[in-house]
């Protein structure tokens, strides 16, 4: 099992929070079998707003990495902060959706993340 937290680099809390909701709906509508739960933003001056956290076998986490390029797509091209056990990356928004899902999986794949 991969634990996977996604942050949302830049926004508002207002809107990291909105991106987690929605994000979480989509894991638990796309991959079966997810432990999924939206974490609120901390106090201090690092605040994220909300992050989704995950719970994911080896297979589920490269369907989660193949459809988080879509769903930023979606989501109006937000920054994320995607971390787990072995590192952390972040996906800058203005990249096209082809090199965002090449950088997810090969971080994944690549033992990365």
């Amino acid at each position: 099992m991969e634990n996977v937290e996604i942050s949302f680099v830049g926004a508002t809390p207002a809107d990291a929070s909105r991106l987690a909701d929605d994000l979480a709906a989509y894991v638990r509508m796309h991959i079966d079998g997810a432990e999924v739960r939206v974490i609120g933003g901390s106090s201090d001056a690092m605040d994220f707003g909300a992050t989704v956290a995950l719970v994911l076998g080896t297979p589920a986490v490269i369907i989660l990495a193949r459809g988080i390029a879509d769903w930023v797509r979606r989501q109006g091209d937000p920054d994320l902060l995607i971390k787990t056990a072995k590192g952390s990356v972040t996906v800058k928004g203005g990249l096209d959706m082809a090199a965002k899902k090449e950088i997810i999986l090969a971080a994944f794949e690549k033992g990365a993340l």
